[in-house]
């Protein structure tokens, strides 16, 4: 119950302070893009909201690809748990993933790149 108000409540503020100025700053999270693209009525910003939240995922991917890359071969507890991490952010991001994205995942994740 308190998860539905207080997504009312972000989902208020965030429209107060403008929908659309929501979605160009620059540290909106991928919750709050969600939330504005589950509740708008708006087609245009709810297609905006979406086209950014695929480039946050987008980005995610690339980034946790290049740190699962620079661990891969490095030995010890703490590369271990970074490469685990990154490996479980990868399965994570995988169904909202392009098709080239999840071929890259595929290939980081079962050891060919």
């Amino acid at each position: 119950m308190s998860s539905i108000l207080d997504e009312q409540l972000r989902f208020m503020a965030l429209e107060q302070n403008g929908l659309m100025k929501s979605i160009l700053t620059l540290g909106i999270s991928e919750r709050d893009l969600t939330l504005i693209s589950q509740r708008t009525d708006d087609e245009q910003i709810k297609k905006i909201a979406n086209l950014k939240i695929k480039q946050l995922n987008s980005e995610a991917i690339n980034e946790n690809i290049n740190i699962f890359k620079k661990f891969a071969h490095l030995n010890g507890l703490a590369a271990s748990i970074v490469r685990r991490k990154s490996s479980n952010e990868l399965k994570q991001r995988y169904l909202e993933a392009s098709d080239i994205e999840k071929h890259k995942i595929l290939m980081i994740l079962n050891g060919k790149d």
